[in-house]
Parts: structure tokens; sequence; C-alpha cells
């Protein structure tokens, strides 16, 4: 099992050579943009907010020109409460079809932190690979971001512990502390997913709501642990389609 430190990093690494800027969006829109990216940026600003995304911040490469098509590599992080929305986000950004600039969503990853809202909320980071591809076909790139998969995983299990100020939620049996979603080179769609559950039997009934949208799903990592004074299972699964 890859930790996601490790899957972090690897991606960092594989992108730095064509990152080659980076914007804090919160000072939008004073920040300067592309100019093939104007409309793109303002966009994803009013996005974001309209998420109550916080701390976005942008890193955008120099195109990929190739004929009439210029792409752009984005990695994008920010700070946002109920995760779970994040495929409404992605949904919304890759319906964007402006000044010939289409969004492709590539990769993601939720992390839980600490950190909690005023209305007790738990707060994620999430980092986020996309390419923006200004091109006159922009209304036909493809997309193939497996959005319906991590709907069906979100739905099952949010980022919300089942443990509150020292309280067992007994309303909430499953939940998770990280997910990845990254394209493989053979076009595969890999998810690997963190989290903690009341026992085997709930582990069993979640992955039965969402296993049906991929190819195989497995937990390598089962474990039985204590969470805040209460006995829980902590778990590692991974997933794949084909998209």
């Amino acid at each position: 099992m890859r930790c996601i430190n490790w899957m972090i990093v690897v991606l960092v690494l594989v992108m730095l050579p064509r990152i080659s800027s980076a914007a804090d969006l919160s000072s939008y829109p004073n920040v300067e943009a592309p100019p093939d990216l104007e409309a793109a940026y303002g966009f994803i600003y009013d996005l974001f907010n309209r998420f109550e995304a916080s701390k976005v911040n942008f890193k955008v490469s120099k195109p990929f020109e190739l004929g009439a098509l210029r792409d752009y590599l984005v990695e994008i992080n920010f700070l946002m409460c109920e995760p779970e929305k994040i495929t409404s986000l992605i949904d919304e950004m890759e319906n964007f079809c402006e000044s010939d600039t289409a969004l492709r969503v590539t990769s993601v990853a939720i992390l839980s932190s600490a950190d909690v809202r005023q209305d007790g909320k738990i707060v994620t980071k999430v980092g986020m690979y996309a390419h923006f591809s200004h091109t006159p076909a922009a209304d036909e790139v493809k997309r193939t971001f497996p959005n319906d998969a991590l709907t069906s995983i979100l739905t099952v299990a949010k980022f919300e512990p089942g443990v509150k100020n020292l309280r067992r939620q007994d309303d909430i049996n499953i939940w998770l502390s990280k997910m990845i979603v990254i394209a493989n080179k053979t076009s595969n769609w890999n998810f690997e997913f963190s989290g903690y559950v009341k026992n085997i039997d709930a582990l069993k009934a979640s992955t039965e709501g969402f296993s049906s949208n991929f190819s195989d799903v497995a937990f390598p990592t089962v474990n039985e642990v204590t969470y805040s004074k209460y006995p829980f299972i902590r778990f590692d699964g991974i997933a794949s389609i084909v998209k």
C-alpha cells in the first residue's frame, strides 16, 4: 500500500518541471492570468467561493503547444468542509467551456485534518491536478474523470468522524481520512482510501454500496484500533475502474 505522502511527493516531482507560476486566488482579480485563461480564472474564483473553499492556490505550467492547441497543467490546492461536495465542484469545472477553453480534472487527493470550523465541520485539505485546454475544439475535449465512481464512495462514507467531543456518533458507521483518485499509464483510474468503521459487518455493507461502480475493490489493511477511547476498525482500501 502506498502512503499519501509518497503519492503526493511523486505527483509533485513528476509535474514540477512544467509548473512555472503560482497565484493565490484569494487576491483575485488582482492575480495576473495568462491571456488564454482569463475567463477560466474568473470562473474558478467564483466557483470555489460558492463552494466555500478557502486558501485557494494555483500553480500554472507553461503551455504545451500543438497546432492550435495550448494545454496548461494546473495544480490547485485548497481547504474545504464537506468534501463530498467535491464531485459537484468537479462536475461544474468540467462543464466549463468558454473562450475556447475546457477544464479537465486528472487527479484529486483529499486529506482530513485536525482543524474544525466554528460549526464543528472537519476541515479537509484538497489537492487537484487539471488540464486547461485552449483550443477552437474545446467543446470536444474528452471527459474521463470517474466522478460517478467517486460520488458512490463519498455517498456511503464521508469525512466527518464517528467520535466528536469524546462522544460516539451513533449515526456514523464509517468515515474517511484520505481519498486519492489518479489515472495510471494504461488509462485506468486508481482509488486509494483510508478510514475507520465500527465493525466488519459495517465495512461489508458500505462496500456493497459502491463496489458495483468499480472493476475491483480490496482492503489490504484492516486492523482493530482504539479511536478516542472507542474500539473501531481502521482500513486501507484500493479500487480501480476503466473509463
